[in-house]
């Protein structure tokens, strides 16, 4: 189980890289929505992504912010699922 927990944390926090760098806006929006929908499903990793992307210094910081906004919306039921 804790694999599983490990595997899932370490497959979000790609999503997000992928996210914070998809440099054609339709490939930033396609990984968007994937780290959308796997954060749906595990709120639990909403924290470990956060910090992934807080920590992401080299990635554009516009992007960074408005991905942390949406994990807030996400987060804080802002904005339906």
């Amino acid at each position: 189980m804790q694999s599983q927990i490990t595997d899932l944390r370490t497959l979000s926090c790609r999503i997000a890289e992928k996210t914070a760098e998809g440099e054609v806006p339709v490939a930033a929006g396609f990984w968007r929505e994937k780290l959308r929908a796997l954060l749906v499903n595990a709120k639990e990793l909403i924290a470990t992504v956060r910090t992934h992307l807080r920590r992401m210094y080299w990635a554009n910081f516009n992007t960074r912010l408005f991905l942390l906004n949406e994990l807030a919306e996400l987060e804080y039921g802002l904005r339906p699922a």
